[in-house]
């Protein structure tokens, strides 16, 4: 049996931590991006169940175009609520956020001027800034 490098008293949890989650892991893409962030309810590699996750998907520029969240155990990306974000296509050198679309189907536009600088933000065509 191989022992802990950490005493048994400093795996305990004290007085009133939740200890839903007792373990994060994390996934890492080709590019070194982050794939995933996992929450397991057992400290031990490769024991537990997931608690909750999350998945990123990036294009082919490394820009964040989902990112899913799962509450209750692991994505299903088929299902599990997510936010999507969408950019310019950088046909004018120009590769910026235009919409972030939440899962209740909230869409915020991004809005720029001549320069290229943000003039403001718009919410289900609605202005909030600018």
């Amino acid at each position: 049996m191989r022992s802990s490098p950490f005493p048994k008293k400093d795996r305990e949890l004290g007085s009133g931590v939740d200890g839903a989650v007792r373990r994060i892991s994390s996934t890492y893409e080709v590019r070194g991006m982050r794939e995933s962030v996992t929450s397991y309810d057992n400290a031990t590699v490769g024991s537990g169940s997931i608690v909750n996750d999350t998945k990123f998907i990036y294009n082919s520029f490394g820009l964040l175009t989902a990112d899913y969240q799962s509450h209750s155990g692991a994505v299903n990306t088929g299902s599990t609520p997510k936010v999507q974000y969408a950019y310019a296509s950088g046909s004018a050198n120009t590769i910026r956020p235009t919409t972030v679309v939440y899962p209740n189907g909230r869409v915020v536009t991004y809005g720029y001027d001549s320069s290229n600088s943000m003039a403001g933000w718009f919410m289900n065509a609605m202005c909030c800034c600018g």
